[in-house]
């Protein structure tokens, strides 16, 4: 439960936790200063919604590991909520697929031979990479590594298919 990732999560949770006490201190000092009863009112309530999300955070963090997938379900929207929707999910997934499918074919309309095979392959292979790095937004890794690991997937992939075409007689 060591890992590099955890570690990065915790800290900003204590990060997250150190800010909601700081705004809940910094709150609740402009309240006790407010002359005005309807803006020290509302100074008190937002320090109190500071300190009900700091002890939200204190709470979850008791538990490392339900934390770490607390905070993985709401990223990925695995949620009973998020996962209420499978038309939606199907259709998202649907459109997904079909939209990655037809980014490779694309330099085909446009050229034939060997030429149109390279532009297809460097295209597919920044595709690859910009679906890693858009990944990063739901994950902890940085947008460089999580766009490298996806255009390797998709260079053992395309080396695979060629494999497999090989074998095939193709």
């Amino acid at each position: 439960m060591a890992t590099p990732d955890t570690k990065k999560i915790l800290a900003a949770l204590e990060a997250n936790w150190q800010a909601e006490m700081d705004g809940f201190h910094t709150y609740t000092a402009l309240a006790k200063r407010e002359a005005n009863s309807h803006r020290r009112n509302a100074l008190r309530g937002l320090a109190m919604a500071e300190k009900h999300h700091a002890d939200l955070v204190e709470h979850l963090a008791k538990d490392k590991n339900q934390l770490i997938k607390a905070l993985a379900r709401e990223r990925l929207n695995t949620t009973e909520e998020g996962l209420s929707k499978p038309m939606v999910s199907a259709i998202s997934g649907a459109i997904s697929t079909a939209v990655g499918a037809f980014i490779p074919i694309i330099p085909f309309f446009f050229m034939t031979g060997i030429p149109a095979v390279i532009v297809a392959a460097v295209v597919s292979l920044i595709a690859h990479f910009a679906v890693g790095a858009a990944k990063s937004l739901i994950t902890i890794r940085s947008w460089w590594a999580s766009g490298f690991e996806m255009t390797w997937i998709g260079v053992v992939t395309y080396i695979i298919g060629i494999g497999l075409g090989k074998l095939g007689g193709g």
